[in-house]
């Protein structure tokens, strides 16, 4: 319990500490964040992780792998068997859903900001935006996304970091 207290006081820490730390400590401290709307939404989260480190700031990829799990969060309110795929291999982290993907004439525009497709506007059309913004300009990797057979699949590359 201490442990995840840290982690959440951390998580808003101002100060940006670098250090080496494991890619899947990074998705279990978002999962942490998470585990309240996730068991309310009846979201079944499958986790599957290599060994991968990298030296930044673990904050800053909380942040980001937040924001996506969030978004997924939301695409499946509508799915009844409500599912997220994570896995790192190789310095990568794939955040797939199965609810169905995203619209090919929107898919180029998700990180533009502003731009949300949430209907009910509380949207502000900024969280992926920044999670963008905090993987290639202050990690130094990439995040885009593509659609597969299940539904979106966002992909983090930090093989050029650390």
């Amino acid at each position: 319990m201490s442990n995840t207290i840290n982690d959440f006081l951390n998580f808003f820490s101002t100060k940006k500490e670098e250090r080496v730390f494991l890619l899947k400590s990074a998705v279990e401290s978002a999962m942490v964040l998470l585990r309240t709307p996730f068991k309310q939404e009846q979201i079944s989260l499958h986790v599957k992780s290599d060994e991968s480190t990298i030296i930044g700031c673990k904050n800053e990829l909380i942040q980001v792998l937040t924001i996506l799990m969030s978004n997924a969060k939301d695409a499946l309110k509508t799915k009844e068997d409500k599912q997220i795929w994570i896995t790192i291999k190789n310095k990568e982290i794939f955040i797939e859903d199965n609810a169905e993907g995203i619209d090919l004439e929107i898919i180029e525009k998700i990180f533009d900001p502003y731009f949300s497709t949430k209907k009910e506007k509380n949207g502000t059309g900024l969280g992926l935006y920044m999670a963008k913004i905090i993987i290639e300009k202050n990690i130094g990797g990439s995040l885009h996304v593509k659609n597969s057979k299940k539904g979106a699949k966002f992909i983090i590359d930090l093989s050029h970091v650390n």
